[in-house]
C-alpha cells in the first residue's frame, strides 16, 4: 500500500506540531453511515482516537493495536520497517525518519472477519500546521480473510498540512 499525501504550497516559516484529538465518534457516523456495523479505527493527526474509533465488540481473530503498544511483539517485529524502501522512495523516508505512532492490524490465521475494517485518517486543526508520520502495518495469518478500507478527509480551516503513510 502507498499513499502520498502532500501540499506544496510554502511550507516555511510553519511550525507543524501534532494537535490533540477533536472529533468525535458522532461526526465520523454523520459522514460514513456505512461504519456502524464495522469495526472502525480513527486516526487523527496520525494518532489513534479511540474516543471517534468504534473498537467494542472487536470479532474474534483480529486485534487493534498502536505501534506503541505492539511494537516489542514478535510477529510486528519480524514485519515492521522492511517493506518500505528508504534509499527509492522519499516518501518511504520521511515517514520511516519522523514516524510518530502507527496502527497494526493482526489478524489470526484461518479467521474470516466477516464485518469490515475501516481505517479513517482525519487532518484536523484550526489553530496550527498539521505534519503526520504514521505506518500502517497489517499481519494477516494464513488463510485469514479480511476486508480493510482506508479513507482520508481534512477536518481544517485554512491550514496547511503534510501527511505521508507507508
Amino acid at each position: 500500500m502507498e499513499i502520498h499525501e502532500h501540499r506544496t504550497d510554502s511550507f516555511q516559516g510553519f511550525s507543524f506540531s501534532i494537535p490533540e484529538n477533536k472529533i468525535i465518534k458522532e461526526e465520523i457516523v454523520r459522514r460514513f453511515p456505512f461504519v456502524k456495523d464495522a469495526v472502525t479505527v480513527v486516526l487523527e493527526n496520525g494518532k489513534i482516537n479511540r474516543e471517534a474509533s468504534d473498537l467494542n465488540n472487536i470479532p474474534a481473530g483480529i486485534e487493534v493495536k498502536t505501534l506503541g503498544e505492539a511494537k516489542h511483539l514478535p510477529e510486528v517485529q519480524a514485519h515492521y520497517n522492511l517493506y518500505a524502501d528508504v534509499q527509492a522512495d522519499a516518501f518511504s523516508a520521511l515517514n520511516t525518519a519522523f514516524a510518530n505512532d502507527g496502527l497494526v492490524l493482526l489478524i489470526q490465521p484461518k479467521a474470516i472477519i466477516e464485518k469490515p475494517v475501516y481505517i479513517i485518517q482525519v487532518s484536523s486543526s484550526n489553530e496550527q500546521a498539521v505534519i503526520s508520520h504514521h505506518r500502517l502495518l497489517v499481519i494477516a495469518g494464513k488463510n485469514s480473510e479480511v476486508k480493510i478500507s482506508m479513507m482520508a478527509f481534512e477536518n481544517v480551516s485554512d491550514i496547511s498540512f503534510l501527511e505521508t503513510a507507508r
